[in-house]
């Protein structure tokens, strides 16, 4: 079974990286084949050990970047990122065939890929409740 993760980056040290590495490294340990899909990484490696079985991609969209930013551009780029991040994650997902994805990231994101992708079991897995 393959198994795709949708989480911002893995580099900082919080609770949802921490629980998302033990959960990836235990399932590829038992078999899993598991993919970890981040929008923010830049690059960085991952704060917690990944085994080297997981496949980790990176989307590029960092919204982290506009932290920071005034409330007028961030509705200037949000709009343009929000549908970078569908057209990425529509084609990766389309490559990768993934059998479910559990989704990390805000639940605001959820719509973004799940009207294309109503095939896909998918899982909301978020502390933003």
């Amino acid at each position: 079974m393959r198994i795709a993760y949708l989480i911002a980056g893995t580099y900082n040290s919080g609770g949802m990286e921490r629980v998302l590495a033990n959960k990836a490294n235990y399932l590829v340990a038992h078999g899993y084949e598991v993919i970890i899909i981040t929008t923010d990484q830049r690059g960085q490696k991952p704060f917690f050990h990944l085994d080297q079985r997981i496949k980790c991609y990176d989307l590029g969209i960092n919204y982290e970047e506009n932290n920071g930013k005034s409330f007028f551009n961030k509705v200037m780029h949000y709009p343009f990122k929000q549908w970078k991040h569908k057209k990425r994650l529509s084609e990766l997902l389309n490559k990768l065939h993934a059998d479910v994805v559990v989704n990390v990231l805000v639940s605001s994101t959820l719509p973004l890929f799940h009207q294309f992708y109503s095939h896909i079991p998918i899982t909301l897995a978020s502390n933003s409740f």
